[in-house]
Parts: C-alpha cells; structure tokens; sequence
C-alpha cells in the first residue's frame, strides 16, 4: 500500500481511470485481500510515496484498530466506482 505524499499518479483499470494526488493511497485492496494487483498506477509528474508493508499495517492497526474499518470502506467504495 502506498501513500501519496507529493505528486500524482493514475490509477487504470481495463476502460477506467482515476487520479489520485497528495494525501491520497493506492495498493489497499492488495493489502487487505492479499491478492494480485487489481490495477495499474502511473505516476503523472514526480512523485513522493511512503509504502506500507503488510507488517507494518499490522503493527500500526494494533494501535489504531478502526483504522482497517476506515481502509476498507475506502478500498469498497473505489472498486464500486470502477
């Protein structure tokens, strides 16, 4: 999973795109669902990105436990639009 932390990226699936900027993540549905990518992310101009492993996101929930709920509802509402 991926975090935006400067510039932009497009994030494409078969006939549909979205653009995702600063403060903006990517990756989630292969995070939560350990499966392969869903779709493909090109960065538009330069980009900063903080990546989070699965490790992390584990050790970081045990802190914050409705922080998965939060991913979630996201990753769900995202794959609705596409």
């Amino acid at each position: 999973m991926y975090f935006i932390l400067e510039g932009e990226v497009d994030v494409e699936i078969p006939e549909n795109h979205i653009t995702l900027t600063q403060g903006d993540f990517f990756g989630e549905i292969a995070l939560l669902k350990d499966v392969k990518r869903t779709a493909t992310v090109r960065a538009k101009r330069r980009c900063e990105v903080l990546e989070l492993t699965t490790y992390d996101l584990k050790r970081l929930v045990q802190s914050k436990p409705d922080l998965i709920e939060k991913i979630e509802a996201i990753a769900k509402n995202r794959f609705d639009f596409f």
